[in-house]
């Protein structure tokens, strides 16, 4: 699993074809962008989010990475692990909205072959739903599932997807609640966090377990 716990990388094989990373934001500098990240955006309009680090706190817990943009209408704002990821893995994240107008929460994006080819799950607490989409040349499909979970905007929420070859599930707080099929995007990439438009969203352990 890649998980953002510590500032030091990890990389050991755990059985025949199974790698596990970890890398964090602990020992990074708060107010700085997380290390071994990148930032991309689909749709953008020269107003990139900004992704920091925040310190923990009473009310935030550990230290985690935070975002604050000014984007709006389709612009999706990524950040992206460095380290590319196999195509099969299993991805999970902790989230909390704690901002935006006009969308609010987040997500994870996998298979990230560029900022504009990739398949991403969110949560939307203002639409009260959680969907899985496709992006690709830049556009998002239809929705590929969606669902209604139940969540508190204000609270850590825990979102993770599993896809193995053309099936993908979605976990939502520990309980499956949508799959799907697509093989659009058949090979691995990069993967990282997601938010859309003005969603200003904290994200916090990141895991990932890839199968090479």
């Amino acid at each position: 699993m890649l998980k953002i716990a510590t500032v030091l990388t990890i990389t050991c094989v755990l059985g025949a074809g199974w790698t596990d990373i970890h890398r964090g934001f602990e020992g990074d500098s708060a107010g700085a962008a997380p290390k071994g990240f990148s930032v991309a955006e689909t749709a953008g309009k020269g107003t990139a989010a900004q992704w920091k680090v925040v310190a923990g706190n009473a009310s935030s817990g550990r230290q985690h990475v935070g975002m604050e943009c000014e984007n709006s209408g389709p612009t999706f704002n990524l950040l992206l692990c460095d380290d590319a990821v196999p195509a099969d893995a299993t991805i999970s994240v902790r989230l909390r909205a704690r901002a935006g107008t006009e969308d609010q929460g987040g997500g994870l994006c996998w298979r990230v072959q560029d900022a504009n080819n990739y398949y991403v799950a969110r949560w939307n607490p203002l639409e009260k739903n959680l969907r899985a989409y496709k992006v690709v040349d830049g556009k998002r499909s239809a929705a590929l599932g969606s669902v209604k979970p139940e969540g508190d905007a204000t609270c850590w929420q825990v979102l993770k997807v599993r896809m193995e070859g053309a099936h993908a599930t979605i976990f939502f707080n520990g309980a499956e609640v949508m799959a799907f099929d697509d093989d659009t995007i058949k090979t691995g990439g990069k993967t990282g966090c997601w938010t859309k438009a003005d969603a200003a969203t904290d994200f916090d352990d990141l895991e990932i377990s890839a199968k090479n």
